[in-house]
This record gives structure tokens, sequence and C-alpha cells, in this order.
């Protein structure tokens, strides 16, 4: 992902190292360490921030789900050993295993939670304070992930709340189409988050297209009492959405010959049907197609 980021070099070795032992820090037991780490990601440019970001997430991701396939394994290995114990001995053994297994699993759930987590409370906290709208995309990204901590989501959500209004429909291709697709989800909920969802709107105005047509219409009918904002925010996103949807058709739509070339009559060419003769030179004329009979 971070080696297909539009405007931005790929990483060198020597940078991932650096970002690598920067992500350790923050995961560290020792405040210091942790508050060191985050003041020099904090005196990083934005480029090298939304690199180090990237790297986070998919770190992030990576270690979720080696956690979660080791508390499965914790759990089928117990489950084996009810399985396969004689009943005369569960109930006297039980309680044992039991404690033992609550133990393991708690620990697994700390280590899989805690550690993680602490890098990425911190680049969420980090990226709340950015000014740079290419982090709407991965902060989507971030929003989306269903074992994101309380707090993540209302670092997250305010920075898109602030970023989404200032897109520019230059910036269009910014967003992946899967980043599209997530860009959509506040809209199904429109009155969980009203202010997300209004951003979303904002800058759907500018990076949206036919794709978010069918999301915001069906935003058009929240007219009664605190949703009436968001039923008139619909409305005026849709005339912009439905516009450039127009556009795009309109765009595409190329002049054709209504019928294959004829190769016997390569050299006729078609001239204006009245007014004054063209002085245009021939080699500027369209060829005339005729059927073949």
């Amino acid at each position: 992902m971070a080696e297909n980021t539009p405007g931005l070099e790929p990483l060198t070795a020597e940078q991932r190292k650096r970002f690598q032992a920067l992500l350790d820090s923050l995961d560290s037991f020792r405040k210091k360490r942790r508050t060191s780490a985050g003041r020099i990601i904090r005196g990083m440019p934005p480029d090298l921030v939304f690199r180090l970001a990237e790297m986070e997430s998919e770190r992030f991701q990576t270690r979720s789900r080696k956690g979660s396939y080791v508390s499965a394994a914790v759990l089928a290995g117990f489950a084996l050993w009810f399985y396969r114990t004689p009943a005369s001995n569960i109930e006297a053994q039980g309680t044992i295993f039991l404690a033992l297994g609550v133990a393991c699993l708690t620990l697994i759930a700390g280590l899989n939670i805690l550690l993680p987590f602490r890098a990425s409370k911190t680049i969420a906290a980090i990226i709340s304070e950015q000014e740079d709208t290419r982090f709407v995309g991965l902060a989507l990204e971030m929003l989306s992930r269903s074992d994101a901590p309380p707090q993540n989501r209302g670092y997250i959500s305010a920075t898109l709340c602030r970023l989404l209004p200032r897109m520019r429909a230059d910036q269009r291709d910014l967003l992946t189409r899967e980043q599209q697709r997530l860009l959509l989800i506040p809209l199904k909920s429109p009155m969980k988050n009203r202010a997300l969802t209004l951003a979303v709107l904002k800058g759907l105005e500018q990076i949206g297209d036919a794709w978010a047509i069918p999301a915001v219409r069906e935003l058009t009918d929240y007219w009664n009492g605190p949703s009436w904002g968001v039923g008139n925010a619909a409305l005026e996103c849709l005339a912009f959405l439905e516009l450039r949807a127009a556009q795009s058709l309109e765009a595409k739509t190329l002049l054709r010959a209504s019928e294959p070339a004829d190769a016997r009559a390569p050299d006729v060419l078609v001239r204006p049907a009245c007014g004054p003769l063209s002085d245009t030179p021939p080699e500027h004329l369209l060829r005339a197609h005729f059927k073949r009979g």
C-alpha cells in the first residue's frame, strides 16, 4: 500500500528501518520512550508522517491477525482436551484447566490489544493534527477497523470532519476504489455521527461521481427535526454529483462512423450540405463511409 501512494517516493531501506524503530518505541511500556518517539514523529514533514502511518496500519492489521490465530489455537486446544478427557476426570480437573485457560486467553488478549494499540493511539492522535488532505484515505481505513478503540475513532472522525470539506475536485484520485466505498459507510447511519455525515457530503461535492449517487439520494428524505440539515446537504451534494456524472458521460461520448469503412471509396470526402463551399484542405475533412452491399 505504501509504495503505491500517488505523489510520494518509495521508502528507502534506511527509512523503513528508522520508522520500524519509532513504532517499536511507541509500543514500549516506558512512557519516556513513547513520549520521545511521539515528539520525533510530530517534527517530521507530512509526507513522512503519512508513510509512517501507512506502515503502522499494515503492522497493526498483521499483529491483530496473528493474535486472533493464537487465541483460536488456544481455544481449540482446550476444546480438544475436554472432548478427550473422561467424564469422571473433567469435574476434578476442570477447575484447574479452566483457570489456566482464562489466564492464557487474558494474556493473549492483553498482548493482542495493548501492544498494537499503543502505537495506533499515538499515530491516530498525530494524524488528527495534520492539515494535509492526503490523510483522508488512510483515516477512512483506520476508522473502518472493527477492533479500533473508541479513542482512536474519536481522533480519526475529527480528522475527517476537518479535512473532507477541504477536498478539491482535482484530488479525486487520492482515494482508491476501496477508500471510496469506505467513504460512503457513514451515510448508512447518518445520525450516528451527524458531523461526519455532513463532512462526507461536503467532500463528495468535490470528489464524488456517479458511484456516490445512490447512497446520497437515500439521504434526501431526511427532513424531520435534527435530520433536516442532512437532507438539505444531501440535496446540494446530489446536484453536484448528477452534474459531474452527466459531464463524465458526455466526455466519454465520441464521434464514430455509423457504418464500417468501405475500402472501395476511400477518397470520398464530406463537405457542408449547404452554405458556401469550404476552402478547408481535403486532409482536414471527414471521409464518408458506405455500407457494403
